[in-house]
């Protein structure tokens, strides 16, 4: 599942900074030109084991900066990792 979700963040224009077993997170740039600067929002990605299936839990941290330009990656990183998943493997 980790191997899925890495490049769908990266797709998302977010650089992995931390990877466990459990857990990957990353950090999109932030972007300053213009009046509205955006971006800088942190993805999370949990995942826990429930019987023979695992659950996917991905929050988008948006922090306080410029709180009001900054998007919702969680869907976008969900929809790729789920593409990504069903990729055969070479």
């Amino acid at each position: 599942m980790i191997a899925a979700l890495k490049p769908a963040m990266e797709s998302a224009d977010c650089n992995v900074k931390e990877a466990t077993a459990n857990r990957i997170e990353c950090k999109r740039p932030r972007n300053t030109i213009g009046e509205n600067g955006y971006g800088g929002e942190s993805v999370t990605a949990e995942l826990k084991a429930q019987a023979t299936k695992t659950r996917v839990r991905i929050t988008t941290g948006k922090g306080f900066y410029g709180r009001l330009g900054k998007g919702n990656w969680s869907i976008p990183i969900y929809e790729q990792m789920i593409k990504n998943l069903k990729q055969p493997e070479h």
